[in-house]
């Protein structure tokens, strides 16, 4: 009897199983599909956050303005010039890239040159100053410049790398130079290596750290 009640509940199970839908195996995506669909969002994310974060990178960037007036007054007139240009230039070739709907990448280089013009076209007038002391150590907020290109812009980490390294070398250049010590020029030297590893590191580990967002994200909307 116990036989005959185990015989027909094992045939109702199989029953059910038989009549139930197909195993449907779960599509997990190869690593060069997960490249690409990761640069794609990475691509939409930064075309969104080009346009508030240059605006916000000149905006503060014209701000200073008014230290250039304390520190270097004499030129301040040429360098606060500088900055309007070079701000309203780069705002204006974003704004009619985005209208026109071109590529992320040359988005990219048009944030990442803005960063370095912004730069190079405050320099050129500041190092003309009369206080030599006063432009030696207002040329330290460089690495303003350089810390916008690892961790204010989202560029992808090899442009990031170029951006900021191009900053380094102009801070090295300037730094030999603009009249100083040997102990300044060993210091702030240090300090801009130490500036550029440092950052480039963060930035780094928080391109890792989107990856790894980007995967768990994937991983529960295929579950």
């Amino acid at each position: 009897m116990g036989l005959r009640v185990t015989n027909e509940y094992a045939s109702s199970a199989l029953a059910d199983i038989a009549h139930a839908e197909p195993f449907e195996p779960r599509y997990e995506p190869r690593s060069d599909e997960l490249r690409n669909l990761y640069r794609e969002e990475g691509q939409a994310k930064r075309r969104m956050d080009a346009r508030p974060g240059l605006w916000i990178a000149v905006a503060i960037y014209l701000l200073f303005s008014a230290t250039d007036l304390l520190l270097i007054p004499d030129v301040a007139l040429y360098t606060i010039t500088a900055r309007f240009a070079v701000g309203v230039t780069a705002l204006s070739i974003l704004e009619a890239q985005l209208r026109q709907g071109v590529g992320t990448e040359w988005i990219d280089v048009t944030c990442a040159g803005a960063i370095i013009f912004g730069y190079v076209g405050w320099l050129c007038p500041a190092v003309m100053g009369a206080d030599k002391e006063s432009v030696s150590y207002y040329m330290v907020f460089g690495t303003i410049f350089m810390m916008s290109a690892n961790l204010f812009f989202t560029f992808k980490f090899s442009l990031s790398i170029v951006t900021s390294a191009i900053i380094l070398v102009i801070l090295y250049v300037v730094n030999y130079f603009v009249p100083s010590t040997l102990m300044y020029k060993m210091v702030f030297g240090a300090f801009y290596i130490s500036c550029f590893t440092f950052t480039s590191y963060v930035n780094w580990k928080l391109n890792e750290e989107r990856y790894n967002v980007f995967l768990n994200a994937l991983e529960a909307k295929i579950q």
